[in-house]
């Protein structure tokens, strides 16, 4: 707690500005290492950083591993897609079949000028019954048809006129109907579809969807063809874009690990701090820890795997994934050790040999692949007791010291100010009393007789 302030009454000094000057002079001390504190949490703060990124990495390679990725299944293809759709519903005979579309199937319609019933009647649309009631008008009576469940039919309102069709579709599709109040127009008699497999015989459906031209796989025609549109179904493999998708999700964690350790070693530490901010800056600049972090992740990428018994297909490179292309420009990006993936390689490698391609991800198991030369790697780095995690521990300790010293050197300075309060408290006191007394010699000389 601050003494009294005098400010030199008695002195004439201004003592609370310089007891303030001589504060700030002490605080210094205070300052570096309020800035060592904040370089150090920067430290600690970075490290788990590169912990959780490094764990991502982890994640992203052991997924990998995961038997579901590597479940075999069927793709269906078809050369054109605006003619014939295709959809696999069970296992499927592996090959290509040629369909030719000759006609769509529809449903069988009839359209009648519509007149308001003048009393309430019962219309019928095949077995079907709908109640109508006197003075409906057309929208309404559109509304109780398909309101009506079970008719077999539709009703819209065509122009002014009701035009009714049926759900079904095919030949066969034609109805029956009775009502006093509508005039049939016109009557469209519904189609089969009418198809060639393999330009075998003419068939028809009475749908357009089919199941038959290739077991297992359900086919919409949707459009005639003036050639065969060929329906293709693959032999059964992993699905090679969920297998892509991870291993673009792998090559993305890896690069967020190289700009973080790259970004982190390469940030100078600025000599004469005037901020937190300047002082947190630094704490990783050329941290041998994370330089030779940085060396093992390229050498996991770069050389074989072990154990694999197919030696074409034991490199990373191999199926697309590299620090990029040669180049006769300097790639910044490919200094940095960041990955590239290539997917039209990995696409050929993984049609002319699946099996190798997830033996090498570490997708088999007892197989030493991608998955379990990252998790060797990370593991001992990031897990409770390893090197990060050793190392964050002995950043907290020091954070802890520092804040201790602080924390004493606050009691010093408390202590120092109050001391220096009280000297100037001294002094004016001191002051003012000889001033008192001068005055008071003065005051009693001045009241002696002079001598003549």
């Amino acid at each position: 707690m601050a003494g009294i302030a005098l400010n030199g009454l008695s002195s004439g000094l201004d003592t609370g500005t310089m007891i303030s000057q001589l504060m700030q002079l002490e605080r210094v001390g205070r300052t570096k290492l309020e800035y060592r504190q904040a370089n150090t949490q920067a430290r600690t703060d970075n490290l788990a950083d590169v912990t959780s990124k490094l764990n991502t990495l982890k994640f992203r390679a052991q997924d990998f591993k995961l038997s579901s990725l590597w479940t075999p299944q069927q793709t269906v293809d078809v050369s054109d897609a605006t003619k014939i759709s295709a959809t696999r519903t069970g296992g499927a005979g592996t090959g290509s079949t040629s369909i030719e579309v000759l006609g769509l199937a529809s449903s069988s319609q009839r359209t009648f000028t519509y007149t308001s019933p003048a009393a309430d009647e019962t219309w019928t649309f095949g077995s079907a019954n709908v109640n109508i009631t006197a003075g409906m008008t057309l929208d309404e009576t559109v509304l109780a048809i398909n309101g009506q469940p079970d008719t077999g039919v539709i009703a819209v309102n065509a122009g002014g006129k009701l035009v009714v069709s049926s759900t079904a579709t095919g030949a066969a599709s034609t109805f029956g109907w009775t009502a006093a109040a509508l005039s049939q127009d016109s009557e469209k008699l519904g189609t089969d579809a009418q198809y060639r497999v393999d330009g075998g015989a003419l068939q028809t459906s009475s749908k357009n969807t089919i199941s038959t031209a290739v077991p297992g796989v359900d086919i919409t025609l949707k459009a005639l063809t003036t050639s065969p549109v060929s329906v293709t179904v693959s032999s059964p493999t992993a699905d090679k874009t969920k297998v892509i998708e991870k291993l673009k999700s792998f090559v993305e964690a890896y690069n967020t690990v190289v700009d973080t350790v790259k970004n982190l070693t390469g940030e100078r530490k600025i000599t004469d701090p005037a901020s937190a901010a300047d002082a947190r800056k630094g704490s990783l600049y050329a941290d041998n820890g994370l330089r030779s972090l940085q060396s093992s992740m390229r050498n996991a990428i770069s050389s074989a795997m072990d154990g694999l018994t197919n030696g074409d297909l034991d490199q990373l490179a191999e199926i697309g994934i590299t620090t990029g292309a040669a180049s006769s420009t300097i790639n910044q990006d490919s200094l940095a050790g960041k990955l590239v993936f290539d997917e039209a390689k990995f696409s050929a490698a993984f049609a002319a040999n699946p099996t190798d391609v997830r033996k090498l991800l570490g997708g088999v198991s007892g197989t030493n692949g991608l998955a379990q030369r990252f998790e060797a790697l990370i593991d001992p780095i990031t897990q409770t007791g390893g090197v990060l995690s050793n190392r964050r521990t002995e950043t907290d300790s020091e954070l802890r010291r520092i804040k201790d010293s602080i924390e004493r050197f606050d009691d010093r300075l408390v202590f120092k100010e109050q001391r220096l309060r009280k000297q100037f408290e001294v002094m004016e006191t001191m002051l003012a009393r000889q001033n008192s007394i001068g005055s008071a010699l003065s005051s009693a000389l001045a009241g002696l007789p002079s001598s003549s």
